[in-house]
Formats: C-alpha cells, structure tokens, sequence
C-alpha cells in the first residue's frame, strides 16, 4: 500500500500484547491450541505438523482456534486481553494529560488511540476487515473511515494496471473527451450542493478529472459519461479530502489510490444498482424493488399506498398493497424512480453525513452480499419512509424526483439509524451474527430488551475520573467549583507565562551557545586547515631530502664501484708483473726488494736504494707499482 497509510502500533498496544503474553491464560490458551493441533494431526494420520505446507498449517491452527472459540479458556484469554488494553491505553491518556495541555477531553484522546490501534492491526492483518461489519448501524469515525475504505478497496492489479500504462504511454491514460469530462467536474464541484465542501478545491477537481479521465479511457467508449459516473467519485474524494491541498494538484498517490477504489467499486456494484438496459439487470432492480416495497410496508404501510395511488391507479389504489403479484406489478412501476436513487447512489440526493453513513455500511458489507442487498434495501424504504410528507404533495413520477431531489438534503445519519435501530436492526444483525459472543456496538440496543440476544457491553470504570459520583450538586458545590476551575485556569495561565519566558530564555543560551559552537568550529577549522598546510610542506621538505640523499647514495656507489673496478685491475697487473720479477730474481739470486727497486725509473731512485719510502711520479701504472713497494718496505722495516 502506498506510504501515506503506513501506520505504526501504538505503544499501549505493543505494551498490551507483551503483557498478555506473559499470562497464565495465554500459556494455557496455547496448551490447548497445540492439543487440539495435535487430535488433527493423528486423525488426518500426519507424523508431525511440520509435513504439512504453510496453506495445510494455517487451515489446521484455524480450525483449531475454531474448536477453541467461546470455551473456558478463549473467554479467559478475552478477559485477559481486554484488561491489559484498558489499562494500557488508559495510563498513556493519562500520560499524555500530565505532559501535555488537555486541549481534547479524555474521551477523545481516548477514541484517537483506540482509532490508532485499529487502524495499525488492519493494515498488518487486512483479513480483519470482516470484523467492522459490527459497526452495523454506526457510521465509522472519521479518521477510520479512510483506512476501512482503503483496505476494502485496494485492488493490486488496478494500480500496476495504471502505472505500466503511465510507464509506457501515458496519453492512454487520458480521454478522448477529457476537455468535456474536465468541465463537467469544474461544474458539479461548484454546483452540487451536497459537496459544498469541495466547492472552490483545485486539487479535489484534479484528482476527480484525473480518475474520470482515466476509466473513459479504459472504457473504450465513444459514449460520454453519465453524471451518475461521475458523481460516484465524490465520496471517495470527500474521504480522502484532507489528504489533498484546496490550491494544489493532488499527490500521485491519492491518484493511486482512488483509482484502486473508483474502479473496484464500479466493476462490483450489484446488478440492481446498474443500469445497461439488459433484461438481467432489469429483472434484478424489479425484484429489489418489491423487497424494498415490503421492508417500507413494515414500517410505515402508508408510504407504499402513496406511490399505489401515484403510479399504479388501475390496481385498486385505494386498497393497500399486499399481495404479491400486486407488489411486483407496483415494483415495475417504481422502478424509474429507483434508478434516480441507485445509479448514484444517493449522491447529489443526500448530504453528505447520511450519504457517509449508507456508504460506510455498504463497504464493510462487501464481505457478505446478501447482507449488503438487505441494507441498500432498508436504506431505501427508510428513505422513502422519512421522505414521505414531501412525496404525499406529488401526484406523478416527475413530482416524486423533484421532491428527492430537493428535500433530501436536509436527512441526517441519525435520522436512518432510528428507523434501522426501530424496525430492522434485529433482522440484520441475525444475518452477521456468526460469533455469539460479539458484541453489540449499536449503543441503542440493550440487551435486556431480549430483541437481540448477547452483546455484553464492556466495563469502562478505569477510565471514569471519579468513581461513586452523584449527579445531584448544591449550588455552592457547584460555586466553589467554579471558583476552583477558575483558580486552576489561572494557575495554568501562570504556568504558561512561566513556561514560555523559560522558553524564551533556553531558546537565547541555545542561540548564543550555537553561535559560539558555529565560531569555535570555524577556528577549529581553519587551524585544521593551517595545520594541513605546514605537515604537506613538511612531507614536501622530507620526500626531497630523501631525494637527494638517494642520488648522493647512488653517486657514492657508482664512485665506489669504479674505484673497486681500477683496484682489481691494478692487482691483476701488479700480481703479473711480480710473478715475473721473481722469476728473474730467482735466476739472479738478487734481493726482491733490490730487482723491483732498480725497475723504477723515478728521479728519486736513490732513495729507494736506500730502502726509503718515496713518492713515485710516474705513470699511473708505476705509481700503483712504487705505492706496493712502499707498503713492502714498511713491512720490511
């Protein structure tokens, strides 16, 4: 589902389940379900419950919870549940009173969590949604309405419908009389007098032109649309409203969202409600119609002999209508006027609280068509029944719209719901009561009445502020209480001021201390940065001294290298020559020291005759030479 309906569990309800989970009742709630897993299990002759595949798993834990439903232990388990959520839920209001100024009563914040609850548990289990038909006869409350109708009308393969054509090629999501369709729009919103609060709203005609657009495409229809089409769209805009700006295009997923939900309801409307001409539908509307003639003649008899007297004057109108062949002669000539009230839907009819709650009880009755025929049946009747003064005045068919039409609008829900509560809420609640121990939510039905039986109603004496209160007050109680709330108002006052000139103070040192914390981190960075600075130069200085150091070292080898090189070369020669001057002295039997002197021809040979250390000037060879001789000499001496 789209990002604008997420919704997250509260934490007095996450709180409530950990609760819950820790009680001896859910231990023993448990003990039973896996017992009565396990009967299924040797009976369907199953070794162990994990052979089974995940559908075979739920359908065994179902019927499980389906033997344990109403018994000792699931009514312990109830209990158990319906404790901890009261408290919970009741300590955080109270929670949020003590930290927070009421600007709510208690009630409220206490409906807005119970809203905050339900509407988290639908989305993680949309299978719930089943459980709202026990808002039967109550419309739902404003900020649940939005959600039930999302989940009861979400349909995936519309929406991946929509976008892979808005991916692909979005002129066909547009109509050939999209101009013509746009119009009409601009003309019911500013005319229509049950969407008044949509008069004006720019991003309410965007998105109502956007949709009707988009399904005159899918239609392939040459056939512009009826206004019926088009005034279908206004509940499912009015739910969504505050979700869209009055100056501004719509979010694309609002869009989204009320294409899911225009097109689900369209394709699932019931025959009766549709009107193609075809002998199917038609049949259809006659037979609803004369169950709706004998829902009204349970009631108010008087209603049904004024449309007999209206429209059908050759089948004893002055009698009443109770044969049946009579009422489907009657039911064949109101079925104009049922189409005025069908193809709408009772929009543009009604305003827009008792359009709501028709709606309201139509969507949760998605789930179970045979209920949902019967309501949109006793809707009508009680319509017809609450209409009857302005339809007595007419005399023809035409009189009759004109009177829906105008006099409608002044219906309120309550008005529907006393004759629902007075007439047929027994018969319809029979038709959902499929779990003895629901509870009636209807606040009109007692359960002593012995009309309905159960609907034990929940024990809220946590959430009464006092407890043994007396409604009978002295006038000086009630006095002295003014004086104290008076008291107290002031004293909230003073606590205001105290509070926002507190305010005002932390808000100056957080400012200042901001400002201080911005400077010093602007100084912290620009010593960062000079500190960057110097240790790049630093590294820069290093890599080129140990540049130069390696070309100084490479140098030196190479200058070792050489002198290594001419060394060897002058031993070599060296060696050679002094293996053959001893060879010759040996022959002579001459000193060696004498033989080699006599060879150097350096001008100072006399010192060297003298067994004298000189320098020799020589060629290089002769210097290498007399420099061996030396070293020889000094040995010598």
């Amino acid at each position: 589902m789209s990002h604008l309906f997420d919704a997250k569990a509260p934490l007095w309800l996450n709180k409530s389940v950990d609760d819950v989970a820790t009680t001896k009742e859910w231990n023993g709630f448990l003990g039973e379900l896996q017992d009565a897993i396990q009967q299924q299990l040797v009976e369907s002759h199953v070794q162990q419950f994990t052979d089974l595949s995940e559908a075979e798993k739920i359908l065994f834990e179902e019927k499980g919870l389906r033997m344990l439903s109403g018994g000792e232990t699931h009514q312990q388990l109830f209990h158990a549940l319906s404790r901890a959520t009261e408290t919970n839920l009741n300590d955080q209001v109270s929670k949020e009173f003590e930290l927070n100024s009421p600007y709510q009563t208690r009630s409220e914040a206490i409906h807005a969590g119970v809203v905050e609850g339900i509407v988290s548990l639908l989305y993680k289990w949309p299978d719930l949604k089943s459980q709202f038909v026990r808002f039967l006869n109550q419309s739902l409350p404003l900020g649940l309405r939005l959600h039930v109708w999302r989940v009861y009308f979400n349909n995936e393969y519309v929406l991946q419908q929509y976008h892979r054509i808005l991916h692909s090629n979005p002129q066909q999501a547009i109509s050939i009389d999209d101009y013509g369709i746009s119009e009409r729009c601009k003309q019911i919103l500013s005319k229509e007098p049950s969407l008044k609060d949509m008069h004006g709203s720019t991003g309410a005609w965007y998105a109502m032109k956007a949709v009707l657009s988009y399904y005159h495409a899918m239609k392939s229809s040459q056939q512009r649309l009826t206004d019926s089409e088009i005034l279908l769209i206004a509940p499912f805009l009015q739910v969504i409203q505050h979700r869209i700006a009055r100056h501004e295009p719509p979010p694309t997923a609002v869009v989204e969202v009320l294409v899911q939900e225009y097109f689900t309801f369209m394709s699932g409307r019931p025959k009766f409600m549709v009107d193609t001409g075809h002998e199917e539908n038609e049949s259809a509307l006659k037979h609803f119609t004369a169950r709706v003639i004998a829902l009204a003649r349970q009631a108010d008899a008087e209603i049904i002999n004024v449309f007999a007297a209206a429209l059908a004057p050759g089948r004893e109108h002055g009698a009443d209508f109770s044969d049946q062949d009579d009422d489907m002669y009657l039911a064949g000539a109101m079925m104009p006027l049922m189409k005025t009230l069908l193809k709408p839907f009772f929009v543009g009819i009604l305003g827009m609280d008792a359009l709501l709650f028709i709606w309201d009880q139509y969507v949760v009755s998605l789930d179970m068509p045979g209920l949902q025929e019967e309501f949109v049946a006793i809707a009508v009747a009680c319509y017809f029944i609450l209409m009857k003064a302005p339809l007595k005045a007419g005399a023809n068919l035409a009189a009759f719209e004109k009177a829906l039409k105008t006099e409608g609008l002044k219906l309120l829900a309550r008005d529907f719901q006393y004759l629902i509560n007075r007439f047929y809420f027994s018969d319809l609640y029979r038709l959902i009561n499929f779990d003895k121990t629901a509870p009636i939510l209807d606040p009109t039905q007692n359960p002593n009445t012995g009309r309905v039986d159960g609907g034990i109603q929940p024990n809220w004496r946590q959430w009464l502020v006092e407890e043994g209160r007396t409604d009978r007050v002295r006038s000086d109680e009630r006095e002295h209480r003014r004086v104290q709330r008076e008291a107290d108002k002031q004293r909230i006052f003073g606590l205001e001021d105290e509070l926002h000139r507190s305010e005002v103070k932390r808000e100056a040192a957080e400012e200042a201390l901001r400002i201080e914390r911005e400077r010093q981190a602007k100084e912290d960075a620009e010593e960062l940065i000079r500190l960057r600075r110097d240790r790049e130069y630093l590294d820069e200085q290093v890599r080129a001294e140990k540049l130069r150091r390696l070309e100084d070292q490479q140098r030196h080898e190479e200058e070792m290298r050489r002198l290594r090189m001419e060394l060897r070369q002058g031993q070599e020669g060296v060696a050679g020559t002094r293996r053959s001057d001893l060879a010759q002295l040996a022959g002579s039997g001459q000193q060696p020291g004498n033989r080699q002197l006599a060879s150097c021809s350096c001008s100072r040979r006399r010192l060297a005759e003298q067994r004298t250390i000189h320098r020799c000037r020589g060629t290089r060879r002769r210097r290498m030479r007399c420099t061996i001789w030396n070293r020889r000499l000094r040995r010598w001496k």
